[in-house]
């Protein structure tokens, strides 16, 4: 077992929120597995304009705040507490 303290690992830079990649590792032949953490300012949108596109599942845990999402075109509302699949 491994244990990683989250503020020590670098943020990604030019991005107007604090994005941190914890664990990235291609672990199946399926594809990767990549965690991290995302601290997003109150008011600011990701991305700045347009709609963020990737390969691959995402989920969220939202721990604090509450956040608006769009995925497939489906406004959604989370809260604290909330998760995302």
């Amino acid at each position: 077992m491994e244990i990683i303290k989250i503020d020590d690992i670098k943020a990604a830079e030019n991005r107007n929120l604090d994005l941190k990649t914890v664990f990235d590792e291609d672990i199946t032949q399926k594809g990767t597995l990549t965690i991290g953490t995302a601290s997003i300012p109150p008011g600011a949108r990701v991305p700045i304009e347009g709609e963020g596109r990737h390969e691959g599942d995402e989920y969220s845990i939202l721990f604090k705040g509450t956040a608006r999402i769009v995925s497939g075109g489906r406004e959604y509302r989370m809260s604290a507490g909330e998760a995302s699949l």
